[in-house]
């Protein structure tokens, strides 16, 4: 291997080795990895089955559910695996139901949300202000914003975000409503299992 190519492992290593301890914090370390992918795996099974089952209102209006699984994954997983996560479940959610054309702003979209779940929710807690924060951020940064913006875009009309305003406005309490609950699940359910764990000791 010529000299020059040997000269650059040696910077190579220290980014990548800054890039480590810079996001580790941001990396589920204390769980195995045959567990992360277990889980990212049922988690974007579960989003990509919810995307099936979204209530289209329009052509560029829809009613989905698919959000949780992006929460949730960004709660147990951190950042970067589920903004990756839910990247991936954006493409290969149009490979499979393919609608219209595919446009690179929602997979842009879709990971922005996995990554604001993450940094919001990991390793923070899910209690009712830490679920808002995050709720807040994803349905100003990409309801109200992002996706009217790709919107008018891709048809040249200002009009979708007088919709989305709308959709929003009635959806958001419905929707930080279901979090809260499946989060109180998620606390519950890992409280008794703690519990069970100590009693057999």
């Amino acid at each position: 291997m010529p000299s020059s190519v040997m000269s650059l492992f040696g910077p190579l290593q220290c980014i990548l080795g800054g890039f480590f301890i810079m996001f580790r914090k941001w990396l589920p370390l204390d769980v195995a990895s045959s567990r992360v992918i277990t889980g990212m795996g049922l988690l974007m099974a579960l989003n990509l089955l919810l995307n099936q089952f979204r209530l289209v209102l329009g052509p560029t209006l829809e009613i989905s559910f698919a959000f949780i699984p992006l929460a949730i994954m960004g709660a147990f997983y951190g950042p970067i695996y589920a903004g990756i996560g839910a990247g991936l479940c954006d493409v290969i959610g149009f490979v499979l139901s393919p609608s219209g054309f595919f446009f690179p702003g929602f997979t842009f979209n879709a990971v922005l949300a996995g990554l604001i779940y993450g940094f919001v929710l990991f390793r923070q807690g899910y209690n009712l202000k830490r679920i808002l924060i995050a709720k807040v951020l994803t349905t100003v940064l990409i309801s109200l914003f992002l996706t009217p913006l790709w919107l008018n875009m891709m048809y040249q009309s200002g009009l979708f975000a007088w919709a989305r305003i709308i959709r929003t406005a009635v959806l958001f309490p419905v929707d930080l409503f279901l979090l809260i609950i499946i989060f109180k699940m998620i606390e519950r359910s890992r409280a008794v299992k703690n519990m069970r764990s100590q009693s057999a000791h």
